[in-house]
């Protein structure tokens, strides 16, 4: 190669550089700028009517604030078929200044009686390193860095990009039951006269989200509830006038014949009749031996300290040793635990939700406190488990009804166990559902299930 040939290779990359620099110096500014219109049209306060099934249940309140920092505000007060109010309340607060980091977050809920169950983790940067605080202190590392261009991600791309509907894109967000940082995908429902509809569903359920033409929210249905703005606090809080609604009657539904030795039932095939939130041509499947794999990326996940699993407290730590300290067989482990849940705790519908450590305490609970007591058990033992609902029949009535249980890891597939009725390997009746459909069977007012199939253990009946 010549010396012209060089000067022209240095120039060409030269010029290159330069201008992937200006390209980036360029994509920083009209991201700095267009995140500061984006936060000028959203600063100030707004107000949120919660309903449930129609009815109204609760407030929800929005705040944003720029000073030094830029900062978040979200809280919802509801109150359900409990005499009991729950308040949840989430801060977000980021640097004033580009690349607008993420500088802290918390998140409280409180509930039971005069508020006094309070779960609370904290999210904070110490040396350029994001961390989850849990209740019990522990400090997780998260696995990415958090700031404003994610928090808004979404709304950016539906102001610069104009998406057409069923285009989406991934996010992240701060997920404060798993303390980590975690990604939903959005998707475009609608664009129409109001602004954007946008969407985002997992296996627990779905978010959807009417957008104004300023990229706030104007309506919500957030898998149980619906939020619709209104104009001030006062019009939100017309909920607390009403009378607290009579709690509902424990939801079930009937089979048109009653199953036959349910608990050594293997696999069980349902066809729902009725009004139902399913399509009519679905059935129901339950298996007792689990044909789920587990996914090896997110296996770590599952053995997490969360906001509702304090696997790292000392008394949760001394309960795991009792039960399965000395068992190296997972399988066995997980037996060990399931006895030892159902026979530490008392059976007690409660109104309200229960802490872990609450539940630890008092030794009493519904089918929620065992499931979610042995979650955090399992972690604590290694186990990789996880909480789950749905239906499952209960024999003493003949009908299905809503129920909790728990899956773990056992060579590499999910297994269902059941601590409060006992089981090792859950019977086939037990019908895991998402939280949508869980919400939806509340407005079921005429559902029953048809037996389709039924198969037993060692070809039992």
């Amino acid at each position: 190669m010549n010396v012209k040939q060089t000067r022209n290779r240095w120039a060409s990359v030269c010029l290159a550089i330069l201008l992937a620099v200006a390209v980036a110096w360029f994509y920083q500014q009209n991201t700095h700028h267009s995140l500061t219109g984006m936060i000028q049209q959203m600063e100030g306060e707004r107000w949120y009517r919660v309903s449930l099934n129609q009815e109204p249940v609760g407030q929800y309140r929005t705040v944003v604030l720029v000073d030094r920092t830029i900062r978040f505000l979200t809280e919802m007060r509801f109150r359900l078929d409990s005499t009991f109010e729950t308040h949840i309340e989430e801060t977000r607060v980021f640097a004033a200044e580009p690349p607008y980091q993420l500088i802290r977050a918390r998140h409280t809920q409180r509930s039971g009686p005069h508020n006094t169950d309070v779960l609370e983790a904290r999210v904070l940067r110490d040396r350029g390193k994001l961390y989850a605080v849990a209740p019990t202190g522990t400090r997780l590392p998260l696995t990415s860095d958090y700031g404003l261009a994610d928090y808004l991600n979404i709304e950016m791309w539906l102001k610069n990009v104009l998406p057409r509907p069923e285009q989406s894109r991934k996010s992240k967000h701060i997920d404060f039951d798993r303390l980590d940082i975690s990604t939903k995908v959005w998707s475009v429902v609608d664009h129409n006269a109001q602004g954007y509809m946008v969407r985002s569903a997992n296996e627990h359920g779905f978010t959807e989200i009417q957008l104004d033409l300023d990229f706030m929210a104007k309506a919500m249905t957030d898998r149980h509830f619906f939020l619709d703005r209104v104009t001030d606090e006062a019009v939100a809080a017309k909920w607390r006038h009403r009378a607290n609604s009579p709690r509902r009657l424990d939801f079930s539904i009937a089979t048109a014949e009653p199953l036959r030795n349910p608990t050594k039932l293997s696999r069980l095939v349902l066809k729902p009749f009725g009004e139902m939130p399913w399509d009519d041509g679905t059935l129901l499947v339950g298996d007792s031996i689990s044909l789920i794999k587990v996914d090896p990326s997110e296996r770590a996940s599952f053995l997490r300290e969360t906001l509702r699993h304090p696997i790292s407290d000392e008394s949760i730590t001394t309960l795991a040793n009792a039960a399965a300290q000395d068992i190296t067989s997972p399988l066995k482990r997980a037996q060990a635990l399931t006895h030892f849940v159902h026979d530490y705790l008392v059976y007690e519908d409660l109104q309200h939700v229960q802490s872990v450590l609450d539940t630890v305490s008092r030794r009493r609970g519904d089918c929620s406190e065992f499931a979610e007591l042995f979650t955090t058990l399992a972690r604590a033992a290694r186990l990789p488990a996880k909480t789950v609902v749905g239906l499952a029949y209960d024999a003493g009535n003949g009908v299905f009804a809503k129920h909790a249980w728990n899956e773990i890891a056992i060579d590499g597939r999910w297994m269902s166990v059941d601590p409060t009725w006992n089981q090792i390997r859950a019977d086939a009746t037990h019908l895991r559902l998402s939280d949508e459909t869980m919400a939806a069977l509340d407005q079921s007012s005429s559902l029953n299930f048809k037996t389709l199939e039924t198969t037993y253990v060692d070809g039992g009946s």
